[in-house]
């Protein structure tokens, strides 16, 4: 059973060229909504589909952890060994895992959450995680961390991005809800709800608090 992948499974592909377009057109799409001018204060919801999220996942994911190194961060170097991940959603919550080849066979790692919004913003709820399908029991994330570090390299178990994703993943720590556009306006996630297929974010748009800085950029 430990072998096995998880029951939803489809794996990625990263050279589909209509994954490719798909990811695309969800990027433009969130650019795009995030940059709408609004009444300040209205909320409004973005739908993402589980097929969205992974086709971004299996072609954008990868080349933007080569470049997060770029910009001042330590780089991350990604092993050769380990797929792009995956999610799945649900009304309980969604699912994350990833392959990772070793000795000539795939394992999978599954992570099963939960998230929520608190008063320090999004928290996620880590309900278990799974060796292929069999729960691993006790402190599951540093249960991953130390799977990981047995399939991969220590120096991509130890890095700090590493760690902090962790540490959310635990509800140790909280994700910061809020985006700041270039023209200084405040983009801010009020509330999320997973459901069959899909994940809704409700968010607002605050007006700037001051005048955007000269040169600034979109993140």
């Amino acid at each position: 059973m430990s072998w096995l992948a998880p029951t939803w499974w489809v794996a990625p592909e990263p050279l589909n060229q209509r994954w490719i377009d798909l990811a695309g057109l969800v990027e433009k799409r969130l650019a795009q909504e995030t940059h709408r001018k609004r009444t300040p204060g209205t909320s409004w919801t973005i739908r993402l589909r589980e097929q969205q999220l992974n086709a971004w996942l299996a072609t954008r994911l990868l080349p933007w952890v080569a470049h997060f190194g770029s910009d001042g961060n330590e780089t991350i170097d990604w092993p050769s060994a380990v797929g792009p991940p995956q999610v799945h959603l649900s009304e309980e919550g969604l699912s994350v895992a990833v392959e990772m080849v070793t000795g000539g066979r795939s394992r999978f790692v599954e992570a099963q959450a939960t998230p929520k919004m608190s008063d320090g913003g999004l928290q996620l709820n880590l309900k278990g995680t799974r060796l292929g399908r069999v729960p691993i029991p006790r402190k599951p994330g540093r249960q991953v961390l130390r799977l990981l570090g047995t399939m991969t390299s220590a120096t991509f178990v130890e890095h700090p991005m590493l760690k902090h994703l962790v540490q959310i993943a635990d509800g140790r720590e909280p994700i910061n809800p809020t985006l700041t556009l270039a023209d200084g306006r405040t983009v801010r996630l009020t509330a999320i709800r997973c459901g069959k297929g899909f994940l809704d974010l409700t968010l607002e748009t605050l007006p700037p608090t001051s005048k955007p800085r000269p040169g600034a950029h979109n993140p």
